[in-house]
């Protein structure tokens, strides 16, 4: 049933904890080459009658790897009918700051955008916020919770009023990880049977969205550079995300180019009723004149699922002005 597939862990606390103060730490010098071949047969036609030809791509992804400095680069060459022509896709020269979780990167770049802001390929630099360092959190991943049992006891899991686990476990200090959420704010309920004591309740309420940072926590970018076709247009894009309480996030994003100025904010919230986002965006343009004329547009969404009911489907809704 969907009650018993549900993912409910209840893991040791040793047993999650090694491994993880002391990672891998790369070699002073390292090199690696990715190579990758396509055969694309085409057939195309025209006045003329129709021909067949089959163009040979061959890529190359170089990354070299100097005390942590890594370049990395890739290029395509293509041959058609005894005819040869090549491009380079990226060149670029990587530097990672774990302790902040973030990755510095020079030459080839583009923008994350957000909210309203557009997507540019750049010749410039961008500093942004990775999740794949030692001790990072994916955006959205549930973090678990400590249980402590004095002894034996029995274990029940409500997640929104529906009870999703029951298991026996020895005394001991435990994970509960993985639960069945729903978008918003969940209302978690764990009752505990200790043999010889009475039972115990402990109720807490846990947010869950895929887009949502806990307290603390942030989430950042920033590109800097010339458009990469013409290397004649300067383009900036940034955002900031900030988790404020165990409920909300905050957010501000800004982009520019000459004559044309983007900024806006946005509010998360995990509600009990659902995942609801609140933004808005100005836009000052008008490189003609000179004078800026603003503009705004806004979008409201709520969204909302329950995995632990089936016949519940997921729901959402989002109104967009601009």
């Amino acid at each position: 049933s969907r009650m018993e597939s549900a993912a409910i862990r209840f893991v040791p606390k040793k047993a999650t904890a090694a491994g993880m103060t002391n990672p891998i730490k790369p070699q002073p010098f390292s090199v690696i080459t990715g190579i990758g071949a396509s055969v694309n047969p085409r057939r195309d036609e025209d006045a003329f009658g129709s021909t067949v030809d089959s163009p040979v791509d061959l890529t190359l992804s170089p990354a070299i790897n100097i005390l942590g400095l890594v370049l990395e680069g890739s290029s395509t060459m293509t041959w058609v009918d005894s005819r040869y022509s090549s491009r380079v896709d990226t060149a670029r020269v990587v530097l990672d700051f774990p302790s902040l979780g973030a990755r510095l990167t020079g030459g080839t770049v583009e923008n994350r955008p957000v909210a309203f802001q557009g997507k540019s390929y750049l010749i410039g630099a961008s500093f942004n916020k990775e999740s794949g360092f030692p001790g990072s959190r994916d955006r959205g991943r549930q973090d678990s919770t400590d249980i402590v049992l004095e002894r034996r006891a029995s274990v029940a899991v409500a997640v929104n009023g529906t009870t999703v686990r029951n298991t026996t476990l020895e005394s001991g200090t435990y994970h509960l990880s993985d639960l069945p959420l729903s978008s918003g704010l969940n209302d978690v309920t764990v009752t505990i049977a200790e043999d010889g004591l009475p039972p115990r309740v402990v109720q807490f309420g846990v947010p869950f969205d895929p887009s949502l940072l806990d307290p603390g926590e942030t989430d950042f970018s920033a590109a800097f550079g010339y458009d990469r076709q013409s290397l004649s247009r300067p383009f900036g894009s940034a955002y900031f995300y900030i988790g404020l309480a165990h409920a909300l996030e905050l957010g501000i994003d800004a982009q520019g180019e000459w004559g044309n100025y983007l900024g806006g904010i946005s509010v998360l919230w995990a509600s009990p009723i659902g995942f609801i986002g609140l933004g808005s965006d100005v836009d000052l343009r008008n490189p003609e004149t000179g004078q800026a004329k603003p503009t705004w547009a806004a979008k409201a969404s709520w969204r909302f699922s329950s995995p632990t009911n089936r016949y519940i489907p997921f729901l959402g809704l989002a109104a967009v002005y601009r």
